[in-house]
C-alpha cells in the first residue's frame, strides 16, 4: 500500500538532488535545504511540500498496514484458541 508513494517519494528526492540548485536563490524562494548524502539542494516551497507529502502518505499506509496486519493476526489467534479441539 505505501509502496507507490514511497517510490515517487524516493524518485523526487532523487530528481531534485540532481537537477536543482546547490546555493540557495531567495528570490526564487529556492530556500528549503535537501540534503542527498552530503550533496545539498535548495528546494522552493511547493516543492518542499510535494516530497513532505509523499514521504508522510507511505508512512501512514505503511502504518495501517502493519496495524491491520497484527490485527487480523490477533483476531485469527483469538478464533483458533476459541474454538474446540477436532477429534
Amino acid at each position: 500500500m505505501g509502496f507507490i508513494p514511497f517510490s515517487i517519494y524516493i524518485g523526487l528526492y532523487s530528481f531534485y538532488g540532481w537537477t536543482l540548485s546547490v546555493v540557495p536563490n531567495h528570490a526564487k524562494g529556492e530556500i528549503y535545504p535537501l540534503n542527498l548524502h552530503g550533496h545539498i539542494v535548495y528546494l522552493n516551497h511547493a516543492q518542499h511540500l510535494r516530497l513532505e507529502a509523499f514521504q508522510v502518505l507511505a508512512m501512514i499506509l505503511f502504518a495501517m498496514f502493519v496495524s491491520t496486519g497484527f490485527i487480523l493476526l490477533y483476531r485469527n489467534r483469538r478464533r483458533r484458541a476459541s474454538s474446540p479441539p477436532i477429534g
